[in-house]
């Protein structure tokens, strides 16, 4: 049976992990196991989420998984706990499997469910005082890497050293809105148009308004919600030449504070297919406004003070002609 029980917190909507670069460093680990390959794997593993097959008590009510959908990822309800998998090999040593996704569980593994787990927990799990296990074995039926016991300590050390060296930073409600709607006009956005320029921009302008209200709306907690509407945004598309779309997207005055954007522009080129990302960003000068862009890597680029609101998008076109004449 495949469900995936995520941790409370966790939605139903969210992505399953992807593993590919750690699933790269263990293969090279496989094949030379010295100390650079096996500190890329531990690396890899600090912050991961893996997979580990589980069974629950005999009497367990799991009404809960024959309403989920085959593949669905489910909560497990509280009261009910899961019993993670163990191996055994030819030595008597048990290990607790963990699997970089839920394709390298074999099909014949009788299971009731597939536990999605961090690095951390599972390694808390083997180091439990009264625990029969020798350590962790990653992805068993292929690589089959052991982190014994005695490594698990030590790591154990570092992560809590780590965890200690942390200061927790308690934000206002207003610094909390400044700083998803920075890393949303700075980050999120660019991010999107230059991932697929084409798809984005058409999106963009079908959706006109209301499509970015959305963006906003899924970049802030459901509670207490994002505080814009559809109305609160504007939103011009020109083809301002042959070969280039210009769009402007006037941002919400609400909440605005120094450092995040009156208004952007993004610019797609069919022909080269080559994205633009620039920012017109307020200041701590009232009067004065900083004008930036947002490059293929996601860096931002100072260009200076804005012009006057009307010379803004000449200025758009004569950077992006700048940079054409760099390029050549």
């Amino acid at each position: 049976m495949d469900h995936t029980n995520s941790e409370p917190n966790n939605t139903n909507g969210a992505k399953m992990p992807d593993n590919t670069k750690l699933e790269e460093v263990l293969k090279n680990y496989a094949k030379e196991q010295n100390q650079d390959n096996l500190s890329a794997v531990l690396n890899s593993l600090r912050y991961a989420h893996l997979f580990v097959p589980a069974v629950f008590p005999e009497g367990t009510d799991l009404t809960f998984l024959k309403e989920a959908k085959q593949g669905e990822r489910v909560n497990i309800p509280q009261g009910i706990t899961p019993l993670p998998s163990i191996l055994k090999n030819q030595k008597g040593e048990q290990y607790l499997p963990l699997y970089t996704k839920k394709e390298e569980i074999p099909k014949d593994q009788k299971f009731h469910t597939i536990l999605e787990v961090t690095f951390r927990g599972s390694y808390m799990m083997v180091l439990r005082e009264g625990s029969k296990l020798e350590g962790l074995a990653l992805n068993p039926f292929h690589e089959n890497i052991l982190v014994k016991k005695t490594l698990l300590e030590k790591l154990k050390v570092q992560d809590d050293k780590l965890m200690e060296g942390k200061k927790v930073v308690k934000l206002s409600a207003e610094q909390y809105h400044a700083l998803v709607r920075r890393n949303l006009e700075l980050k999120t956005i660019p991010h999107m148009l230059f991932e697929d320029g084409d798809k984005f921009t058409k999106e963009l302008c079908e959706g006109r308004e209301a499509y970015v209200s959305e963006l906003y709306r899924n970049a802030f907690p459901k509670e207490p919600g994002a505080p814009y509407t559809a109305e609160d945004f504007e939103f011009m598309a020109l083809n301002v030449r042959e070969d280039l779309l210009l769009i402007r997207v006037d941002l919400p005055e609400k909440g605005l504070v120094p450092g995040l954007c009156h208004r952007v522009y993004l610019a797609w080129n069919e022909q080269a297919k080559k994205a633009y990302y620039f920012t017109i960003e307020k200041t701590p000068k009232k009067e004065e406004h900083a004008m930036g862009r947002v490059d293929e890597t996601g860096k931002r680029i100072d260009c200076g003070m804005a012009p006057v609101e009307g010379a803004e998008i000449q200025s758009v076109l004569d950077l992006i002609d700048e940079e054409k004449i760099e390029a050549n």
